[in-house]
């Protein structure tokens, strides 16, 4: 696939989670996420790194690695940190190409199906890495970031800038 055409798919997942307003919008079955390892506390926030495109995440801390002194498992720690000191967790999954960018069922059950499957980890924030996930993101076009807060009545996303 090439760059335009990367660039035009991160377009689609772009309007895709504009359209769907992800603050607003609950997640039926978040006993069932809590159920595959998410904290029970409400307190606890979960972060989830949505790449479009198999290899992403690896090529943002390639990016980042260049552009600091931290090395892979260090960045790895301090992703999230910037989000807030509340985030305990964090979730990498890439989206698989096909219709799911122009559906938004589709891309729910794909966060539901594969939760599992989604790196889960406890953090160890070092640093702040936000500017470099900002700049990986503003070069390359095809990073998404969700936030969850979890409560004890549902999950609600909501997308992070």
């Amino acid at each position: 696939m090439t760059e335009s055409a990367h660039v035009a798919l991160y377009d689609d997942y772009k309007q895709l989670f504009e359209k769907i307003n992800l603050r607003n919008q609950p997640i039926d079955n978040a006993k069932e996420l809590r159920d595959n390892g998410i904290p029970e506390n409400e307190e606890d926030q979960l972060l989830i790194c949505v790449f479009p495109f198999r290899g992403e995440y690896r090529q943002l801390l390639t990016h980042c690695r260049d552009a600091t002194t931290l090395t892979s498992e260090q960045l790895r720690e301090c992703l999230p940190k910037a989000l807030g000191e509340g985030v305990k967790s964090i979730s990498i999954g890439t989206l698989p190409l096909g219709n799911c960018h122009n559906n938004e069922k589709q891309l729910e059950e794909y966060l539901y199906k594969n939760y599992e499957a989604i790196q889960f980890e406890a953090l160890q924030p070092t640093t702040d890495l936000l500017s470099y996930m900002t700049q990986f993101t503003s070069i390359k076009k095809k990073a998404i970031v969700l936030k969850a807060d979890l409560e004890d009545d549902g999950c609600g996303l909501e997308k992070v800038d």
